[in-house]
């Protein structure tokens, strides 16, 4: 919504990034996040990323400068507010991110039609408007009034296979 707004000359428009400035030195965050992760598949906490992190912390920190400094929680285990947006980032990925932190969607590298035909013909072998009748676990349906002041419904069934 902030693109299309921005593209409005209509109106003026101010991004606050949650991160300014990323650090220079990215090699370290990675051999950081290489550590994170490891530490979440053995759900052992982040005592040893951390540790890396605070012995590092003004090479991996150089460069950078976020919106809000006050933005993170010792509680949460995080020592500066880039650690913990990086941490979101990593988490959410980078297309999330920057969408959503940011304040700047990327363009996807490619298009991809995407027609209801399309759809159903990748997960049902039914007929549109063709309702099954033996083997159904669950019905799920909805509706939505939208603006050309339409119903739309949707109507999606599970089978137990």
């Amino acid at each position: 919504m902030v693109e299309k707004i921005k593209q409005d000359s209509s109106w003026r428009t101010t991004i606050f990034p949650a991160i300014i400035k990323f650090p220079e030195n990215m090699d370290l965050w990675k051999e950081y996040f290489r550590m994170w992760d490891e530490e979440n598949v053995a759900e052992t906490g982040h005592s040893g990323s951390l540790g890396f992190y605070k012995e590092h912390k003004d090479e991996m920190d150089s460069g950078s400068d976020v919106f809000n400094p006050t933005r993170y929680s010792e509680k949460d285990g995080h020592i500066s507010a880039i650690q913990k947006l990086l941490e979101i980032q990593h988490s959410l990925g980078d297309a999330v991110f920057m969408s959503e932190y940011q304040m700047s969607p990327q363009q996807l590298q490619f298009a991809l039609p995407i027609t209801p035909k399309l759809v159903a013909s990748r997960v049902s072998t039914l007929k549109e408007l063709e309702i099954p009748t033996e083997g159904v676990q669950y019905i799920c349906a909805a509706s939505d009034l939208n603006l050309a002041k339409y119903i739309t419904t949707v109507i999606m069934v599970f089978m137990r296979d």
